[in-house]
Order: C-alpha cells, then structure tokens, then sequence
C-alpha cells in the first residue's frame, strides 16, 4: 500500500473491522442463544460484561501508547520506543493481574448472590468467572499488543487481526455448541482466542519494526509520561460513560421505565450509525503524534484542516437523513405508537451527535500534540452539565427534555472547545476553520435538505421506498459536497487511485480481463 494511501487505508480497514463484528454477531448469534439456551447466554453475557467494566482500569494507556509510539519513532528514538512499550506492557499486566484477581475472587458472590443464576447453574457460573478471570488479564495484553501497530501507522492490521479474532472466536463457539458442548467450554474460546492474538501481535510488531522489544520493563520516566497522558485522557472515558449511561438511569428515576425505551432505541440507532465518525478520525491519531515528534505545526494544522472538513462531510451524510426521515423510519421500524412518544427524540439526538461530531478531530489532535488534559476536562463539563439539565428539562418537556439535555450540553460546550483547540492549543484563527472545513459540507447539507424534503420526501410510501430515500438523500448531499468543495478533486482522485488496483483484482478474480 503507497505510503500517501496509508490513513486512508487505515480508515477504511477500521470502519471495516466494527461492521464485520456487527456481521458476525447478526449471524451467529441467533444460533448461539438457542443452542446455549437463555440463562447460559445470560451467564456468558454478564462474564464479558464484568471483564468489560472491570476493563475501565485501563485508563486509556492504550491511546497513550499509541501517541508516544508514532512520536518517538518520529524522531528515530528506538530506545525511547521500547521503553514506552515495555512500561505501558507493565502497567497492563499489573492492572490485568489485579482486576483479574478480584474478578477469581468474586466469582462465588457473583454466581450465588449478587446475579440471579439458578442453583442448577451456579457451580458452572462460578467456574465460568474463573475462567474468565484469565480472558480478562490476555484481554488487557491484547488491549496494549494492538497499541503498537497503531502507533506505527498500521490500523490495517490491527483491524485484520480483531477481524480473525472475532470470527475464530465465534466460528469455535458454534464448533462446540454443534458437538454438544456448553457455557464452560464456550468461556475458555473466549480465554484461548486473546492468549493466541498476544502471541500473533508479538510476530507482527517485531516484522513490524525490527529491534522492538516486547516484554514488560520499569522506567520511572516513561511511566510516568504514559500515566500522566492515561489518566487525564481516561476523563474523556469517564465522560462517555455519565453521558450516555447515567442519563438513562435519570430518565427511569423522573419519567418510568418504559419512557427510558423511549430514549435509547433512538439514541443508540443514531449512536451507532455515527460510531464511523469516530473510527474513521481516530487514524490520524498517530499521523499528529508523529508531525509533533518531528515538530512539524505546520503539517499538523494541515492535518487538521483536511480531517475536520472530511469528518464534518461524513457526519453530514449519515446525520441528513436522520434529521428529515428519522420519524418515518421509526414509524416503519417500531410502529406509529412508538415513532409517537420518540420522533422527536431521533431528531434532537441526531442534531445533538452532529453537533458533537465538530469536536472529534481538535479532541484527536489536541491528544496527539499531548495535551489531554484540555480533551478530559472539557469532557467532563459536557457530562456534568448534561447531568445538570436532565432533571428540570425531563421533568417540564418528558423524553423530549432529556433529548434536549444532551443536545443544550453539546452545544454550550463543544463550540468552545472548538475555539480554544483552535486559538490556544493549534493557534489558528477560528474563522478560518469555519471558512475552509466547515463551511463547505454545511453548504452542502442545506441545499441537500431543501431539495430532498421538495423532491424526495413524497416518494417515501414504505419501509423500502423511504431506505431507498434515505439513501439518495445521502448520495445528492456528496454530489453537492463535491461542487462545494468539501470533497476536492485532490481526494477524489487519491480515491480512485485507491481503488483501482481493487477493482482490477477483483475483476481478475470473477474471471475477467482488466
């Protein structure tokens, strides 16, 4: 892959990576929870969902790893490199034994008391946590192996690898469960798949880059430097779990449990269609940490400028149609009876996640320049005022309030954030990015939404006919975007590029001549 293709590469094998867990699991899934029965699939879930919180001690040192990885080796400072990766491997392993011990020592109290497993099933919970006690210490090893190659600028592989690991893990529980095996050896897939991507990371990053050492390693200066950048980034972490965890326990303590149905489905639709913002964004962390080892600003505000107008693009077109159709298609999705009580609340969470989308490529820059304290506190104030606003908006306007929380903290905050990523931490004037990255796709998006509510909206008779909709809506606002341009010729053609040498593959492979 040519090395001017490498962040697109990256991008493109990372969004891939999180649809192929979606594929996987449409699949396979079904076929899992009839074969393991409801409780055992509730025990496996509950397992992975402990080892889940129990993965927040990380505290980000993974992203850490990641910035002074690209940076370091920026500067041709192998040392420097290896003593980042054997102090964060350190810490990793020290936070995976300790977490990994409570969760041993819990197991009897998790099955017997605290969950509410059915006595046949307790010795096997309780075996099954122990066991998961071990998944939960290589899952954290292979949380920081997978640092590495994003922090030399190969997203691809660490996607190719989750991509195998995923499919080997589900493909082996279908395995078992179709030779009559159960919930036990179904949780050692889930340990034996981790131990045997810490071993396949460990030949990859020595191909990789050559003299790398993998093996934990106490220097009190570099763990220092990744504590320091973990913690403060683990803020942003904290922040996403007030922001879209506590205020759905609100909405179930004002407005009644069903009204909490009411919120969610809307927001995680709309949550998880806009997860391609991030995935796509987060390459260039390593490309920034890198222009900052070399101290190179100038190719950083570059950077920057090109990021935000893309991403900006990219929220657009999948926010659009959300904005116009969300009603309809929940009313197709859910029944009319649901899209009644949570319309509304589509449309405000969708402006709420395209407003935050703003804040994505200065949140990822500013960490590169190794400044997350700026991200983490600016984090924080989002989540607290959100928590703030819930009470007295659901209290006065019900879910809609809620909706209205999250939207009014995004848009008190994120535009200051926006400005002083802009003029304190980059230096750049704040007008001049509206006028080059934002401007452009917004143009855009309004002519597409003026034409598309005029000339396509009739035509959405049907569950079918409105997907169809939303998709042209989505495909006039990128025509559009390229006469504004939010998307330039320049990109158009590396895209091409890109794509050519595929399409010629592919074309050999169905048997034709390219």
């Amino acid at each position: 892959m040519a090395k001017k293709h490498q962040t697109l590469h990256n991008a493109l094998f990372n969004t891939a990576s999180w649809v192929f867990s979606i594929g996987i699991n449409f699949v396979f899934l079904p076929y899992i929870v009839a074969r393991l029965g409801t409780e055992s699939y509730g025990i496996l879930v509950l397992i992975l969902a402990v080892i889940g919180y129990f993965a927040m001690l990380e505290l980000n040192l993974g992203q850490a790893m990641t910035k002074y990885v690209a940076e370091y080796r920026a500067k041709g400072d192998l040392a420097q490199v290896n003593d980042i990766i054997g102090s964060t491997m350190l810490l990793y392993l020290l936070l995976g034994l300790a977490g990994g011990a409570v969760i041993f020592g819990l197991a009897d109290v998790l099955a017997t008391r605290f969950l509410k497993v059915p006595p046949e099933l307790q010795e096997t919970a309780m075996a099954a946590f122990r066991v998961g006690s071990v998944g939960f210490v290589l899952t954290m090893l292979v949380t920081a192996m997978q640092s590495i190659p994003w922090g030399l600028n190969r997203y691809d592989v660490s996607s190719r690898v989750t991509m195998a690991m995923n499919l080997l893990t589900t493909l082996s529980m279908v395995g078992l469960l179709i030779l009559g095996y159960g919930l036990l050896e179904v949780v050692l897939v889930n340990v034996a798949v981790p131990l045997l991507g810490v071993l396949t990371y460990m030949v990859i990053c020595r191909r990789l880059l050559p003299g790398i050492r993998l093996r934990p390693v106490f220097r009190p200066g570099p763990l220092k430097t990744i504590l320091r950048f973990g913690l403060y980034s683990s803020l942003s972490r904290l922040s996403g779990v007030l922001r879209f965890q506590a205020d759905r326990l609100l909405t179930g303590a004002i407005l009644g449990l069903s009204w909490v149905t009411y919120y969610v489905v809307p927001f995680s639709l709309v949550r998880k269609l806009m997860t391609v913002t991030y995935l796509v964004g987060s390459v260039i962390l390593p490309v920034v940490s890198g222009f900052q080892g070399k101290q190179d600003h100038k190719a950083i505000v570059a950077l920057y400028l090109k990021a935000s107008r893309l991403i900006t693009t990219i929220a657009i077109c999948v926010c659009l149609p959300l904005m116009l159709f969300g009603n309809r298609f929940l009313g197709f999705w859910m029944g009319e009876e649901f899209a009644a009580q949570a319309g509304l609340v589509v449309t405000i969470i969708t402006a709420a996640l395209l407003v935050d989308a703003f804040t994505n490529i200065p949140s990822i820059v500013v960490d590169g320049m190794g400044r997350p304290k700026v991200t983490g506190l600016f984090s924080i104030c989002t989540a607290l005022i959100n928590l703030a606003l819930v009470y007295p908006l659901g209290k006065a306007l019900g879910v809609s309030g809620v909706a209205l929380a999250f939207l009014g903290s995004n848009l008190l905050v994120g535009p200051v954030f926006v400005w002083y990523a802009n003029n304190r931490v980059l230096g750049y004037d704040l007008l001049s990015l509206v006028r080059r990255s934002y401007l452009p796709p917004l143009s855009a998006g309004a002519a597409a939404a003026v034409l598309a509510y005029l000339l396509l909206a009739p035509l959405a008779t049907g569950m079918l006919s409105l997907l169809a909709v939303m998709a042209a809506t989505s495909t006039l606002f990128l025509l559009l975007a390229c006469f504004t341009g939010a998307i330039n010729r320049d990109e158009l053609g590396q895209a091409v590029e890109y794509a050519s040498p595929l399409f010629a593959r592919f074309r050999l492979l169905s048997g034709r001549q390219p």
